[in-house]
């Protein structure tokens, strides 16, 4: 049936629906290119299970909220953007019943988490499409229009928000492959436990859904009775968001000044390093300068030793060869005196046999001249022959004497050369 009246959303059910969205939010938000697409899923599964619990142990009227999207249709009736949408008042399932005339409706706030949920995968569409050409080839634009038909069925409680999950789960799939940044967020930056932000985030609602009495139910059909929206809850949400952003900005800042003062000091303790060794390395180079003019001046001086040694060589070969000349000289002249030392005693031993010679003549005269001197009556041929005798003795005897002194002569050569030999 048609219904006339605005219900108004306790504040403890506002708080309810805003912990959701901003649990979705961070879940989405903290996708990176590396994150791990289950566990994505299994914390947004969480979030809408939560949200489901809450609402279903309530029997309320509720409103719905239309989306963006243009595209949806619920019954034949068009959305608007105007901020509402109708209601009307079913039979749950079987299955689901807790009473036979129990009804499950659409909340607002759920209707806008979910309208949050589905302007991401259209944002996340456009993104593929801007950065990799190639993602239509993968099925994301096709799984995005699907998942669009959903989300419209879902605000007209035609299909469950198992469905919607489903087809969400597939979409990121997709996206996961083709990995490119979401939202601002890369690989590079680090990456938050999701599952410890709603865990943090579920604390406070479940202190909620303790007294929580707000009307609330899921729709199965579709509404025909437009509320309007109240701008405080809607800037109250944004304010949250927005204030859990801004903490985990100022997180994650805090942690890059953090790691910003880390890097600074490592770098003055690599620069004092640095510096210390440079001053080591100024002071081997200038002991390194001292060595080397010590090298250069030992350098100097063996050259001049060297310049000095090749003197002395050269001048004790100019020696040597100036030896040589004379020892050839000296030979020459020994081969020389040699061969009048052999000489010499050549004439020696002529002497030597004339002297013998005249020896023997002598002898042989002196006899004569005793056998002479015996007789007293000689003839004159005697006396001639006497006088001839005495003359040629005086002769040989005169002979005899330069003999004599030839050999003493020659001997006194022969001694002269004999040390000269040695």
């Amino acid at each position: 049936m048609d219904l006339s009246e605005v219900y108004t959303e306790s504040d403890a059910d506002k708080l309810l629906v805003t912990n959701i969205q901003t649990k979705l939010s961070i879940v989405l938000e903290l996708m990176s290119k590396d994150a791990d697409v289950q566990k994505i899923l299994g914390d947004v599964k969480c979030a809408v299970q939560d949200a489901h619990d809450t609402l279903s142990q309530h029997s309320v009227i509720g409103v719905a909220k239309e989306v963006h999207d243009s595209n949806g249709t619920c019954n034949g009736q068009d959305h608007h953007g105007n901020g509402s949408l109708t209601v009307e008042e079913i039979d749950v399932p079987q299955g689901d019943k807790v009473a036979s005339e129990t009804v499950q409706t659409i909340s607002r706030e759920l209707t806008a988490a979910i309208s949050q949920i589905h302007d991401f995968v259209l944002s996340l569409g456009k993104e593929s499409r801007a950065v990799d050409f190639s993602s239509d080839s993968n099925g994301l634009s096709h799984k995005i229009d699907e998942f669009s038909v959903t989300y419209n069925k879902v605000l007209c409680s035609n299909v469950s928000l198992g469905d919607f999950i489903f087809d969400l789960s597939t979409v990121l799939a997709i996206a996961s492959e083709i990995r490119f940044n979401v939202l601002g967020y890369n690989s590079s930056v680090a990456e938050i436990n999701s599952s410890e932000c709603i865990d943090k985030v579920i604390l406070p609602e479940n202190k909620v859904n303790q007294n929580d009495s707000s009307e609330g139910r899921y729709q199965n059909g579709c509404a025909h009775i437009s509320i309007p929206t109240s701008n405080s809850e809607g800037a109250d949400d944004g304010n949250m968001v927005s204030e859990y952003e801004s903490k985990q900005t100022s997180n994650i800042s805090m942690e890059v000044l953090e790691d910003l003062k880390l890097e600074k000091e490592n770098l003055a303790t690599d620069l004092s390093l640095c510096t210390e060794n440079l001053e080591m390395t100024k002071s081997q180079l200038y002991e390194t300068e001292q060595l080397l003019e010590e090298a250069k001046s030992q350098l100097a001086s063996a050259q001049k030793s060297n310049s000095l040694a090749e003197t002395q060589l050269k001048c004790m070969a100019e020696s040597y060869r100036s030896l040589e000349t004379r020892a050839k000289k000296l030979e020459t002249e020994v081969i020389h005196l040699r061969e009048k030392i052999e000489t010499l005693e050549s004439e020696l031993q002529d002497e030597k046999i004339s002297h013998h010679d005249a020896s023997a003549r002598c002898k042989e005269l002196e006899d004569q001249l005793k056998m002479n001197g015996k007789c007293s009556v000689c003839s004159a041929d005697d006396n001639d022959l006497k006088n001839k005798q005495d003359k040629e003795l005086a002769a040989a005897a005169e002979k005899l004497a330069e003999c004599q002194e030839t050999i003493f002569l020659l001997g006194k050569q022969l001694k002269a050369l004999h040390p000269q030999n040695r």
